[in-house]
């Protein structure tokens, strides 16, 4: 190894090294373009489901974003505008047609373009999105149990490419907690927007 002499103290919080989701963030989402639309699941597949065909191609995912680092946004943020990509990685893959698995399986993921993901829904918002495909109920039931992944895409987060809006990124040197905890990779609440009302009209009444 190396000699004592190159050992360093590094003071904490520190611009040189950080622990996971001190900046970057990983949240619950569903993404459209896992599944393909061009080869439905067969027929045979959907008769125990009472279903006809497949409406609707999202998959339950976790989506993690590269957050520009509190010490060099500027060029960071930069470049995060340009990139439009975004890296997913599905529930359950062994679940998706044996062809997706395979590639989901090499890349333990995919990019996706940002404009594909979805936010996340409750059981009793399900019914919304249309008939599933048959393996959808059990990554849904996987993602909803993954404690490792409290947080859930919040609406409207990009903005612009992959770079999320600044209501959900950290400008502070060691990270900001979100709900009173550090490092889960949740995004914070958006800041409430102050509505802005018009200036009153005085009302001038004639003496009677």
């Amino acid at each position: 190894g190396w000699p004592a002499d190159w050992n360093e103290v590094v003071t904490w919080p520190s611009v040189r090294v950080a622990k996971l989701f001190t900046y970057t963030k990983r949240v619950r989402c569903f993404a459209e373009g896992i599944l393909s639309k061009k080869n439905p699941p067969k027929k045979k597949s959907l008769e125990d489901t009472g279903r006809k065909f497949v409406t609707c191609h999202l998959w339950p995912c976790t989506v993690r974003f590269r957050m520009p680092h509190p010490a060099h946004r500027g060029r960071a943020e930069e470049l995060l505008r340009l990139e439009p990509n975004v890296f997913v990685q599905p529930y359950a893959p062994e679940t998706l047609p044996q062809d997706i698995a395979c590639n989901i399986e090499n890349s333990n993921g995919a990019w996706l373009h940002n404009g594909k993901l979805r936010m996340w829904k409750n059981d009793n918002a399900l019914s919304m999105l249309g008939t599933v495909d048959p393996s959808f109920d059990f990554a849904y039931k996987v993602g909803q149990n993954d404690s490792s992944t409290p947080g859930k895409l919040p609406s409207r987060a990009m903005e612009v490419g992959s770079l999320l809006n600044a209501d959900y990124r950290v400008f502070k040197v060691g990270g900001e907690a979100v709900k009173g905890r550090m490092y889960t990779g949740e995004c914070a609440e958006p800041k409430p927007t102050v509505p802005k009302f018009a200036p009153s009209k005085k009302s001038t009444s004639k003496a009677s």
